[in-house]
């Protein structure tokens, strides 16, 4: 990206720039939204179904970061319970993409929040009608392997290319500068 800019016009090159970090503000809460949205896609796929209980507990959704910059994004992603988890990360309000639903299993009469860690952790128990193990964790971990990097440069290059971003018009020799996009 290259910025350009009369000396003349100092104030419009300052709301240019505050018009770029607000798009990469909106490009990171709309990376973060992607990233959640691949990781429940991805763990649903994973998730053992017997009642369907489980699989209809999972949440997921995005949050400002309280102990960071304005446009510093966190997520959740789980399955069963999420009280408490919030205030425990520092979030203010959770943008839901899948609100949390603690389901009650038929057969056994538990909330899904009973037993969501036990069935993700233990490697040992069978799961006959499919799924598995980690069926949280491996899809994060996969995400953070091969796709995060992917997600955050398409939504970086929409952000700084985005019609409203830092754009100069003139000649090359000294012509006056608009910045198209800024405030209109």
């Amino acid at each position: 990206m290259r910025i350009d800019f009369h000396i003349s016009d100092v104030a419009g090159f300052q709301k240019a720039c505050e018009a770029v970090i607000r798009n990469v503000g909106a490009g990171t809460k709309a990376a973060t939204e992607a990233a959640v949205m691949d990781i429940l896609s991805d763990a649903l796929d994973e998730v053992p179904v017997d009642t369907g209980t489980l699989a209809a507990s999972i949440f997921g959704g995005t949050y400002n970061r309280a102990d960071t910059a304005s446009y510093s994004y966190g997520a959740v992603v789980g399955f069963g319970d999420i009280r408490g988890l919030a205030s425990e990360l520092g979030a203010g309000a959770i943008s839901w993409i899948r609100e949390p639903n603690n389901g009650i299993n038929p057969k056994t009469g538990l909330p899904a929040s009973a037993y969501a860690a036990r069935v993700h952790e233990d490697l040992d128990m069978p799961h006959p009608n499919g799924g598995k193990a980690k069926f949280l964790e491996d899809p994060v971990r996969n995400y953070a392997a091969n796709n995060f990097t992917r997600t955050a440069m398409k939504y970086w290059r929409k952000a700084i290319n985005a019609p409203y971003s830092l754009v100069s018009h003139g000649n090359q020799h000294g012509g006056t500068r608009v910045w198209k996009g800024v405030d209109q």
